[in-house]
């Protein structure tokens, strides 16, 4: 967790394209509803990178 608090990011998670997509809404969602500033993004897999 430090890592996040010295880089200002981190990963929480590996998810197919629906499913982060579901979690990125929810959070963006619970963030504005108790007015905390937290920025969810979307990123996909790294080229070369796939299982």
């Amino acid at each position: 967790m430090m890592s996040v608090h010295q880089s200002g990011m981190g990963l929480a998670g590996i998810y197919t394209h629906d499913i982060a997509e579901t979690k990125v809404k929810a959070t963006k969602q619970l963030a504005e509803q108790h007015e905390f500033p937290l920025l969810v993004t979307m990123e996909p897999e790294p080229e070369g990178k796939e299982s």
